[in-house]
């Protein structure tokens, strides 16, 4: 209604209609409607345009940088991101918010070193999701499971969007590599039981291969949310084309990112492995990580999702 009146009555060139673009553009965002979330951003962006410089800017930038890495392009979203707070004054929230989201990039581009850096000075309540991320990609699911725990134990939001509800499903997919699928299974059935009536889909879906399974799993144990499930499913299985989650869903660790760096090439798996002066079977574990956490089943695919990722170049440097 807001956008409406503003468009009937001229006054698109406000920083108010901005607010209202990017507050209803947030909504869809979570609730994974990628495109009207984009629609609804470059409106805000051009309400921006016409009002000068504006305290909402960093806000609407860190919206588009998010959308941006949503749609497979984390080297662009991550320009975008580290701009979003490079003019002064940025309020303490989009500082907070700015770093999380960098964070979250740097993780998908397979960076969890400077990942963690970029949560430096961030509260460790607040850093908590990401921190867990970080030590899922790292192949650490116990200390995934003790970063959350503030969150599971808080009845509180903080300044994370969905966090309690994402908490719950990192918690499922964090137990469910140790092996817990009856606690994976109760968790994911709490992050359901919190994200239907919040419509918040994003927090789920974004991570893909793993939760799929689980969500299969659920289905065949029992839940009270098959229709929310069913939907679930639908929005996992689209085509790779219709992107419904973070590029990287489960980021690579360094030694796999070697090994998937190696597979454009026409090297063996033995030939990989001498040149890591690892064990076969070593590099055989490594490939059988990679292609799920890309979630392909073969060479080829993996080198393709990787072109698509950015991750068969070297680290983004210190820019």
């Amino acid at each position: 209604m807001a956008i409406q009146l503003a468009e009937r009555h001229g006054w698109t060139g406000l920083a108010h209609t901005a607010i209202a673009c990017f507050a209803q553009g947030a909504a869809h965002l979570w609730r994974g409607d990628l495109s009207e979330a984009e629609l609804l951003c470059a409106r805000a962006e051009a309400s921006l345009a016409g009002s000068g410089r504006s305290f909402v800017a960093p806000t609407v930038a860190l919206l588009h940088a998010t959308l941006t890495v949503l749609r497979g392009d984390p080297v662009t979203a991550l320009d975008i991101a580290q701009s979003a707070t490079a003019q002064p004054p940025v309020p303490h929230t989009v500082k907070v918010a700015a770093a999380l989201l960098e964070a979250e990039i740097l993780l998908a581009l397979g960076e969890p070193d400077r990942a963690r850096a970029a949560l430096a000075g961030v509260n460790p309540r607040d850093a908590a999701i990401v921190t867990a991320r970080v030590h899922l990609a790292e192949g650490e699911p116990q200390a995934a499971l003790d970063a959350i725990a503030v969150v599971l134990a808080s009845k509180s939001q903080g300044m994370v969007p969905f966090a309690r509800v994402e908490a719950n499903v990192l918690e499922a997919v964090a137990r469910d590599a140790l092996r817990d699928e009856a606690g994976a299974l109760a968790a994911l059935e709490r992050a359901l039981d919190m994200a239907e009536p919040r419509a918040c889909w994003l927090v789920i879906v974004r991570y893909g291969a793993p939760v799929r399974s689980l969500l299969k799993r659920l289905v065949a144990h029992g839940t009270a949310h098959r229709s929310l499930v069913d939907d679930l499913l639908g929005r996992l299985e689209r085509e790779p084309s219709e992107p419904a989650s973070s590029p990287l869903l489960e980021p690579l660790s360094e030694r796999e990112l070697t090994v998937l760096r190696y597979l454009p090439t026409m090297m063996s798996n033995a030939d990989i492995a001498a040149e890591m002066f690892v064990s076969v079977n070593t590099v055989k574990t490594h490939l059988k990580h990679i292609y799920r956490k890309l979630d392909v089943s073969e060479r080829r695919e993996a080198v393709r999702r990787g072109r698509e990722l950015h991750l068969l170049s070297p680290g983004l440097g210190d820019s």
